[in-house]
């Protein structure tokens, strides 16, 4: 990160996607699997850093096992949108957004109403990752947004036209 603190990874794990809850948004929830979020705040410096994509598949043993909470990624989306940003970062802060988003407003029985201003921040993540390429992010994630957003018409082409499943990207 920023400040120069050293990562201690190790990429030898023991998983088991038992009691795994899958999300139409591809957030998931897995008591018994580790998952690396790639959007973290530095312990050291408070800084928010993505993890490298080449190190996404590895349990960074510093990084939070939690993913931010969505107050956290309005930060981050903050703090790194000045940062040139890859493709697969630009998907992954866009994502994380929307799952913190969908899990502060909707996944929780929240009682809380999004403000304008976050509603806003929303849809414009989710434009993000629309303007992305189709090869950036899974496509079935396009439908997806478009549903959530209430572009039915389109989300109902979308899914009608899905590929077969060894040409939808696993860039996730």
């Amino acid at each position: 990160p920023h400040c120069g603190d050293t990562k201690r990874i190790f990429n030898v794990i023991c998983i088991d996607p038992i009691e795994t809850e899958f999300w139409s948004d591809f957030y998931r929830v897995a008591p018994y699997m580790p998952v690396i979020f790639p959007v973290q705040k530095c312990k050291r410096c408070g800084k928010y850093y993505f993890i490298k994509k080449e190190q996404y598949i590895i349990v960074d043993m510093d990084a939070s096992g939690y993913p931010l909470k969505y107050h956290e990624l309005k930060e981050a989306v903050k703090e790194l949108s000045g940062s040139e940003q890859s493709a697969w970062e630009t998907y992954m802060l866009n994502r994380s957004l929307i799952q913190a988003y969908n899990s502060e407003f909707m996944r929780d029985n929240s009682d809380r109403t999004p403000s304008e201003e976050e509603r806003q921040q929303f849809l414009t993540a989710v434009d993000n990752v629309l303007n992305l390429p189709d090869d950036q992010y899974p496509y079935e994630l396009r439908g997806e947004l478009l549903r959530e957003t209430g572009r039915f018409d389109e989300a109902v082409e979308i899914l009608r036209n899905l590929p077969p499943d060894e040409d939808i990207p696993q860039f996730y």
